[in-house]
């Protein structure tokens, strides 16, 4: 994606990860799988946009996102990996939204639309302006 590729265990522990959040099956699942993909092109995004407009992430999006990250965690036992995990996507989104604010969704939309993708097809396809189309939905 934009030039950064996204391997295939990163993918696997990617879902490894969401599985372990309280409420889950405890197995993994193609909306695992799906949910796995969606948030590292997501994250990727945020990170490379937030980059290139050469935005730093700040100790109250830290905060917020730690909070947050509780908020979302609160039911259960999570490891300390899928916590770093989770952390870290909501301190990019939430830098993003803080910096793009009102503006949020249609440069996210942009983001989408014009962004690179490609993504093996045995896990879906990459539609610009749509997002991810899993085969058989």
């Amino acid at each position: 994606m934009n030039g950064v590729e996204i391997s295939r265990s990163e993918l696997h522990e990617t879902m490894n990860l969401i599985d372990t959040v309280p409420g889950e099956s405890g197995v993994l699942t193609s909306s695992a799988r799906d949910a796995a993909i969606e948030v590292l092109i997501q994250r990727e995004l945020f990170r490379l946009d937030l980059d290139l407009q050469g935005v730093s992430i700040s100790e109250a999006d830290r905060e917020a996102a730690a909070e947050q990250t509780e908020a979302n965690l609160a039911s259960g036992q999570v490891d300390e990996e899928a916590r770093d995990f989770l952390q870290e996507f909501l301190e990019l989104r939430i830098a993003f939204s803080n910096f793009y604010g009102a503006d949020v969704q249609p440069r996210f939309t942009e983001l989408v639309r014009t962004a690179d993708i490609e993504i093996d097809p045995r896990f879906g396809e990459w539609v610009n302006g749509e997002g991810l189309r899993i085969p058989g939905t």
